[in-house]
C-alpha cells in the first residue's frame, strides 16, 4: 500500500470520481479536520450537495446531514 503526503492530490481523485458518477458518494475520512476542509471548498466551488459527518456535530447538524 502506498502513503501519499498531503497536498499531493489525493483530495481531487475523490472529489473527481463523485462528480462523474452518477448517484452518491461516500469518503471515509479518519481525520475530521479535513473532512471539514474538503467540505468548505467543495461549497466554496459551488458543489452544494456535499456533507460531512462526525462526532464534532451536534445531533440536530447530523440529522440535517443525513436529511440533505
Amino acid at each position: 500500500m502506498a502513503y501519499f503526503p498531503l497536498g499531493s492530490g489525493k483530495s481531487l481523485t475523490y472529489q473527481l470520481t463523485a462528480l462523474l458518477q452518477p448517484g452518491m458518494t461516500i469518503i471515509i475520512d479518519p481525520i475530521k479536520s479535513l473532512m471539514k476542509d474538503q467540505f468548505e471548498g467543495l461549497v466554496k466551488n459551488g458543489i452544494d450537495g456535499a456533507v460531512y459527518i462526525n462526532s464534532s456535530l451536534t445531533a440536530k447538524q447530523r440529522k440535517i446531514a443525513l436529511e440533505k
